[in-house]
């Protein structure tokens, strides 16, 4: 017997006039608990109806973005590409629902997700700070970048600020050697720099998202 039945035959044997003075209080209590159970059905009913919504608005995202593509397993990793594109991350339930339309195990699904570090399971910041650690930044200095970030957003690579705005990560090249020191804000380019103007660059992207 579910909870909803036993609430709703609790309230009408109390509607029927059962409820006596000689077992107020023990009825009263057994009413409390009716209503309160009640209350906890209705609740996981709109918990539910809520999760069916969500479910169905990225089952059909996911199709949109399958319809733009074969649909194919052959595409998967063009596929998780778009899915990045528009969540700025992996989700586990969109991944679900790519691994049953294009019909590939889940866990190759994560294996995938996992191997090529350009995906991430984790929601990333509104700004995505890459910090090249290649040969030819190095050694003009980009190894000071990363503790001028640890000093400016008490954050290291790989880890998003606790307000949602940056996002840290490192590569190894990003092919621009004779740009070098070279980082990358939101794909754009920021080429020659010193820890100065990082300085200056996180400190701006703060102001500009103070109080939002």
């Amino acid at each position: 017997m579910t909870r909803r039945s036993v609430a709703e035959k609790t309230k009408k044997f109390l509607i029927a006039g059962l409820l006596k003075d000689k077992g107020v209080y023990e009825n009263r209590r057994l009413f409390l608990f009716c209503r309160k159970t009640e209350l906890q059905v209705l609740e996981e009913l709109a918990e539910n109806r809520l999760k069916i919504r969500v479910i169905k608005m990225e089952t059909e995202k996911v199709d949109q973005i399958l319809k733009d593509r074969e649909g194919s397993s052959y595409e998967l990793i063009e596929i998780l590409q778009d899915v990045q594109k528009a969540y700025s991350y992996l989700p586990e339930g969109v991944l679900r629902v790519v691994a049953r339309r294009v019909e590939v195990p889940l866990i190759e699904v994560f294996r995938v997700a996992n191997f090529y570090k350009s995906f991430t399971l984790s929601p990333r910041g509104r700004y995505l700070l890459t910090i090249c650690t290649g040969t030819a930044c190095h050694i003009r200095g980009s190894s000071r970048f990363r503790d001028e970030v640890v000093r400016e957003l008490n954050v290291v690579p790989g880890e998003t600020t606790e307000d949602g705005i940056f996002t840290v990560e490192t590569v190894n090249c990003l092919g621009a050697c004779a740009l070098g020191p070279v980082v990358v804000l939101n794909g754009k380019y920021h080429s020659h720099m010193t820890t100065k103007r990082l300085r200056d660059l996180i400190r701006d992207i703060r102001r500009q998202n103070k109080g939002k």
